[in-house]
């Protein structure tokens, strides 16, 4: 093969051939010969030990670390520092427009390559914002209210939303007239929770004020791009160090008991500290002391009242501070008997199924606190209410954040709406930096190329045109209000803009039910219309508008079928009063959230602060609205199935929700709002504003795909993609419904994700901006060849990745083998080029075995027999539904062993690239790692049950048990399984094993 101005390629630097077996002898034979040695019983649990390499093959690394990423990426490819051609930039195609979109967006135009990309941002309808997205009522007498998807806030948490937010707002540099000139103009604290329990006949209300920590955390000294996460022991007891001294206020066995917690309390707090550099043994005997405390305040309200158990004590505050230890008590024996390293490591469990196996009691599983962990992240699949589900690592890790992990206030409101405040000043400064919307714009299709590695195509529908036809017109979303001081989203189209107008206001454009409109179907094609693409479109159009990726990818198929989501509601009432005027009490704050409520509106927020940014004052009707409330929650939808030629539907729900509403506003509201109801505690509508009518206030039903709230469910967390590895090498993800490191539906994880979606693009401009090489055909009758064809459609990042794309031509083409000069050419070019393996592979989620095929696989290419397709992919997805069915210890075993094989991976896929390694290479090395990450001290192979050692049978095919490779490491785990002293652990496999070799004579 001839290289353009370089020298000859040297054959040894090709792929070697793929692995075969020994020669000589057949596979019993090859058994018999180590009986002698090994005996019936230690080749037996050799050969389980193997199966399970396969189990769980995923880095549990949770730090994504981009510097260390990219220069893993440059020496597995030998990239030089970028040096962009004059006038050269990458095309950025980012589908969608909710906050994963803009937050990609933003971290790509504020990166060193910024200048080096045109982004362009293709959105459905006439706003951005997602499930975030809000519109301003432009209907007059209704004060251009602000109008929401949900309830959002912005907890102190989001450490890195609030890095983006300063950055933008600091750089808009709005005039100090303008009514969100800044984020401590735009940012109404809230420090407060309200639970609320029906006892005796009666609604108690239990307010907590969350104590503020230092500054705000837009406050804080400018920090890099933080993605690390703390484990659950040290976030767990970064949580403790904030309350426990709260727990103490309360009775105790005598004063040596106070003084003995108090001593303890003080002592547990002086120690976390920043505890994540603390070894596990320390962890693990802090969260003893915190649960001795736990334990023995329990004591103390045990020693005078009987009911501790189920807490039932009339005085308030000892009750709730029974609940409170109760629920913590519970979590610390969890995390002292699985031990997770990661969060994980639980979510084979629901949180509360997780809490009663620890010792919880079962007559607390409704109490508000639990509850509303369920609450706050709508964990009900498809709305129903009667079928809680909530991975317990995910829910675990929220509460902690939330509570534990926070500067200045717990939480903060946006006072301008989320739209207004949030996603308004980022579509801003975006445009500010050169970034183009196109609205309008719904992407119908994608479609990956004919090698099924890239995305080729993407469909999309232009649902509306402009009035003016001019090439440079773009569609003007925004609206002014409060006297032209403020910009806002309109809760729908500019009419006037849009070209036939009037004729398109019957039409949803941001409805599936919604059709018949004319479209122009536009098609954006690789290496023409982009490069690149972020499909930041939610998780529930993808089974619509990417099902031929599903068709081109497994883990893209498990991944969106395997998603989670439940539609949701969301209810506005403006009253003419303020909530001290109606008469609210029991809370500590004039503004409340309230959050274990009646069902089915478990929960509501009061939004006062939002009122003065509404144009109330001189609007034409009886009264001016002074508070609102808002509402919402999981919505269960109508039964039956409703296709979406069936316009009728989103009207029937929306009315179904009304009429739901309306029942329940009669009967629960008083508790509440005792002056917005009358004596007998049905609503009193004259306090509603505007037109005193229930009627006027805002509905809304969220059953469109993009819509519906991503959940994390028990058992699925591990089919969610890495943002950064959506299987195909151009394409990224980014939204709440991909692993993230904060698995749920909140902002932070929508930003995480975008952070490393951008980070992955970021890597790829600059591998592409360094020499690139093209492979063409000497004899062009190749390009003719179905396996050589791909080889000449492509820019290839190294000349070892130009060389290795070869070897399929050259086994369909003996000749090219014998001789590559004869065939190949490689020419230098300056043209995007992609990375050999899908990018983030170094990172892959865990559980998804398709990292074999899509990472391992891809990378050397060694086919159905080789290590990554015969061996990993096939015992991983063989094991996939076993390994939950053991013991505790035997998950335990699972996870550990998944995080050691793990990095065997990634060694292979960042090895210096002076050449491949061979296929038989790879398998080498993978086996030999074997033993050692089978028997880790923690979680060994030889201290498992029986049960577990039968369920790893199960699946085991005969062929591999007998195989040369398999006996080499069964002699090495027997050593290490008898010198532990587990001898009964061989016999007991020997004796299954000996059942299959009755079978084999």
């Amino acid at each position: 093969m001839k290289r353009r101005g370089a020298k000859k390629v040297s054959p040894s630097t090709e792929r070697g051939v793929r692995a075969t077996g020994p020669q000589g002898t057949s596979p019993k034979q090859g058994l018999l010969s180590r009986l002698a040695l090994l005996g019936a019983a230690g080749v037996a649990i050799l050969a389980v030990v193997l199966a399970i390499i396969w189990v769980y093959p995923n880095n549990a690394s949770t730090t994504f670390d981009l510097k260390k990423w990219q220069s893993q990426m440059r020496h597995f490819q030998k990239l030089r520092l970028p040096k962009v051609k004059e006038g050269q930039k990458m095309n950025v195609a980012i589908l969608g427009g909710g906050v994963s979109s803009l937050t990609t967006a933003f971290y790509l135009k504020n990166s060193s390559v910024g200048d080096l990309m045109n982004i362009t941002v293709y959105q459905i309808g006439w706003r951005l914002g997602g499930k975030a997205a809000t519109g301003r009522n432009l209907t007059e007498e209704f004060g251009k209210r602000i109008e929401e998807h949900g309830i959002h806030m912005l907890f102190s948490f989001y450490h890195n939303a609030w890095q983006m937010l300063r950055t933008v707002f600091n750089d808009l540099a709005r005039p100090p007239s303008h009514p969100l000139a800044t984020l401590d103009k735009a940012m109404a604290p809230h420090p407060e929770i309200t639970f609320i329990e029906y006892r005796k006949n009666n609604w108690t209300k239990w307010p907590i004020t969350f104590p503020a920590y230092g500054p705000h955390p837009w406050e804080l000294p400018p920090q890099p791009i933080n993605l690390e996460r703390k484990s659950p022991g040290c976030l767990t007891l970064q949580f403790a160090a904030r309350w426990l001294f709260t727990l103490l206020d309360i009775p105790a066995p005598d004063e040596n008991g106070i003084s003995f917690l108090t001593e303890l309390a003080t002592r547990i707090i002086s120690n976390t500290g920043d505890c994540r550099g603390k070894p596990a043994n320390e962890i693990s005997t802090l969260l003893s002391d915190v649960a001795s405390v736990l334990q023995h305040v329990l004591n103390g309200i045990r020693k005078s009242r009987a009911k501790v158990d189920s807490c039932d004590i009339d005085n308030d505050t000892i009750r709730h501070v029974c609940w409170i230890s109760q629920i913590g008590l519970a979590t610390l024996k969890g995390l002292l008997r699985d031990k997770p390293t990661t969060w994980e490591d639980l979510d084979h469990w629901d949180f509360l199924d997780w809490l009663l196996s620890n010792g919880f009691p079962s007559s607390l599983s409704h109490i508000p606190p639990v509850e509303s962990v369920y609450i706050s992240a709508f964990a009900w699949i498809n709305g129903d209410m009667s079928k809680p589900d909530y991975a317990a690592g995910a829910a675990l890790q929220t509460v902690l954040l939330t509570g534990g992990d926070y500067n200045g206030e717990w939480a903060y409101y946006m006072r301008g709406g989320t739209g207004d405040t949030l996603v308004l000043p980022l579509y801003q400064w975006l445009l500010s930096k050169g970034v183009q919307f196109k609205f309008f714009h719904r992407v119908v299709g994608m479609h990956p190329s004919p090698d099924g590695h890239h995305l080729e195509e993407i469909d999309i529908d232009v649902q509306a045109k402009l009035r003016d036809s001019s090439p440079h017109a773009s569609y003007q979303p925004l609206i002014y209000v409060l006297n032209g001081t403020m910009e806002a989203w309109p809760s729908q189209p500019l009419w006037e803009q849009l070209h036939n107008g009037d004729a398109l206001r019957q039409y949803n454009f941001e409805s599936y039910w919604s059709s018949g409109y004319p479209t122009e179907r536009l098609v954006l094609k690789r290496g023409i219309d982009f490069d690149v693409a972020i499909s930041a479109i939610s998780v529930g159009p993808l089974k619509y508008v990417a099902e031929p990726l599903m068709q081109a990818s497994p883990a893209f198929n498990d991944m969106v079928l395997n998603a989670a989501t439940t539609p949701t509601f969301s209810i506005q009432m403006w009253f003419d009063k303020t909530a001290a005027e109606m008469g609210a009490h029991g809370f500590s704050n004039d503004t409340f959230n309230v959050v274990g409520y009646a069902a089915p509106f478990d929960g509501c927020v009061d939004y006062e602060h939002v009122i003065p940014f509404e144009n109330w004052q001189g609007q034409r009707t009886p009264n001016v609205a002074k508070d609102v409330l808002y509402w919402s929650l999981s919505w269960d939808p109508l039964p039956g199935s409703h296709p979406f030629n069936d316009s009728t539907y989103p009207e029937n729900e929306l009315e179904h929700l009304k009429s739901v509403a309306y029942d329940y506003m009669n009967k629960y509201l008083q508790p509440l709002y005792p002056g917005a109801t009358h004596s007998d505690g049905s609503l009193d509508e004259s306090r509603l504003v505007p037109g005193q009518s229930f009627a006027n206030q805002f509905f809304k039903v969220n059953i469109d795909p993009s819509e519906l709230y991503v959940l994390t469910p028990t058992n699925k967390t591990w089919f969610r993609l890495n943002p950064q590895n959506s299987t195909f090498h151009n394409l990224f993800l980014a939204g709440d419904y991909t692993f993230s490191g904060i698995n749920i539906g909140c902002i932070e994880s929508t930003v995480r994700s975008g952070i490393m979606a951008a980070q992955a693009v970021i890597a790829v401009v600059e591998s592409s901006t360094a020499s690139s090489w093209y492979v063409q055909a000497v004899d062009p009758s190749l390009q003719k060849v179905p396996a050589c064809a791909p080889l000449f459609q492509r820019a290839y990042c190294t000349e070892q990745q130009a060389i290795s794309a070869q070897q399929a031509c050259r086994v369909a083409v003996p000749n090219c083998a014998v001789n590559p000069d004869f065939c190949f050419e490689l020419i230098p070019s300056t043209s995007f080029c992609y990375p050999d393996a899908p990018t983030g592979c170094s990172n892959p989620v865990p559980g998804n075995c398709s990292w074999y095929s899509n990472c391992l696989e891809s990378r050397y290419s060694c086919g159905e027999k080789g290590y990554p397709l015969g061996y990993g992919n096939y015992y991983c997805r063989t094991y996939f539904d076993m390994c939950p069915a053991m013991s505790d210890f035997g998950q335990k075993w699972c996870q550990a062993t998944r995080t050691c094989l793990i990095s065997t991976g990634a060694q292979l896929l960042c090895q210096p690239t002076t050449r491949n390694y061979t296929c038989e290479e790879v398998k080498a090395i993978a086996f030999n790692s074997h033993p050692a990450c089978y028997t880790l001290p923690e979680a060994s192979f030889c201290d498992l049950p029986p049960s577990d050692v039968k369920i790893i049978l199960k699946g085991f095919r005969v062929s591999d048990l007998l195989s040369a490779d398999t006996i080499k490491q069964m002699e090495s785990i027997a050593k290490i399984c008898l010198k532990q002293g587990r001898q009964e652990i061989v016999h007991i496999i020997g004796e299954v094993f000996k059942d299959l070799l009755k079978v084999l004579a």
